[in-house]
C-alpha cells in the first residue's frame, strides 16, 4: 500500500508537564520510548518523538502531513481518552479528516475507551470502524 507510517512515541524529558499527572515514563533514549518490536517498524517508516498527549504539539507532524499530501489521517494507539482524543483535537483544527480503527486503540478501561470513541465521532466527526475495513480500503 502506498501509506506514509508514522510512529508518535511518547519521549519525555525530566521537565515535561505530564510527569506531575503520570509519573515518569517513556523517557527520551529509554526503551520505553521505543516503538515495541510487535509492531515491526520498518525503515522507511517515520519515528516521531513526542512529549505531550498530542502528536501534532511541537513534534512537526503537520508539516510533514502536508508535504507527503495527507488529507486523512489514521490514529491508532493508546490512550483513546487521552493521547487520541488531543490528537484528534489538532487532526480536526488542521483540517483532516479523521479515521481511528476501534479495535487498534485502548485505554485503561473499557468505559474510558468507549467514551472516548463516542466523543472522538461526536465531536471531530471521526470515522471508527474495525481494522479489518480500514485494510479492505
Amino acid at each position: 500500500e502506498n501509506w506514509l507510517v508514522v510512529f508518535a512515541n511518547d519521549a519525555h524529558l525530566p521537565e515535561d508537564f505530564e510527569l506531575k499527572v503520570w509519573g515518569e515514563h517513556a523517557m527520551a533514549g529509554t526503551p520505553g520510548a521505543e516503538v515495541i518490536p510487535e509492531l515491526g517498524a520498518q525503515p522507511n517508516e517515520i519515528q516521531l518523538p513526542k512529549r505531550f498527549y498530542s502528536c501534532f504539539h511541537e513534534t512537526g507532524l503537520d508539516a510533514l502531513l502536508r508535504q507527503h499530501g495527507v488529507k486523512e489521517v489514521v490514529l491508532t494507539g493508546q490512550h483513546t481518552h487521552i493521547c487520541l482524543r488531543h490528537t484528534s483535537a489538532d487532526a480536526f483544527y488542521q483540517g483532516y479528516d479523521i479515521l481511528v480503527p476501534q479495535d487498534a486503540v485502548d485505554a485503561f478501561t473499557e468505559e474510558d475507551h468507549e467514551g472516548g470513541l463516542k466523543y472522538l465521532r461526536e465531536i471531530y466527526k471521526a470515522d471508527t470502524p474495525y481494522t479489518k475495513e480500514v485494510l479492505d480500503l
